[in-house]
């Protein structure tokens, strides 16, 4: 019930998380940067995904096209405990798989910024909790998000509310999502 509540904090703040061209410059920085956090992902087959299994952070996934353009779609764990694996959450707004429009990302006040993260052509996703937790499933989320997807990167602000969150180039200890067909 908790998730269905935050669900729409997770679409303000996936909204507002990447509209904007990235500079193509910083591609080699960001390689070096997405090397380093891949690095910290757990082994698939550790302890750390049977815990990530139980309980995850709320997520989203960012596509930047080759002209700059970010657009985004809520994930979540489905399956079995035997067999979870990140989903796109069905979107009903949309027509193109789930993709939205990311914008407002300059509201949110990512520290650091994450527009360094969005080059052209890319994917990377977003990890995210509550700073403060104020339930035992916000204090969930949060452990889920250092312990799964290594320390949090930085903090933005939603609503008036602190935030953690971490960008990684690789989902940890299950695939990723299929591309929804065209």
């Amino acid at each position: 019930m908790a998730a269905i509540q935050l669900a729409p904090v997770a679409i303000q703040a996936a909204e507002a998380v990447g509209s904007g061209v990235a500079n193509l410059a910083v591609g080699g920085i960001v390689a070096s940067h997405q090397s380093h956090q891949d690095k910290d992902m757990p082994p698939p087959d550790s302890d750390v995904c049977d815990e990530l299994s139980q309980e995850v952070p709320m997520l989203v996934e960012l596509k930047t096209d080759k002209t700059g353009v970010t657009r985004y779609r809520e994930l979540s764990l489905v399956g079995t405990d035997l067999d979870p694996a990140w989903a796109a959450m069905p979107n009903q707004d949309t027509k193109d798989g789930g993709w939205k429009l990311a914008s407002n990302f300059t509201k949110m006040n990512f520290q650091p910024p994450l527009q360094s993260e969005l080059t052209a052509d890319s994917t990377a996703f977003v990890a995210y909790a509550p700073a403060d937790a104020r339930d035992v499933t916000e204090q969930d989320q949060l452990n889920a998000l250092e312990m799964g997807f290594g320390s949090a990167g930085g903090t933005f602000t939603w609503n008036e509310r602190p935030f953690r969150y971490a960008v990684v180039h690789k989902l940890p200890c299950f695939p990723a999502p299929p591309e929804p067909k065209s």
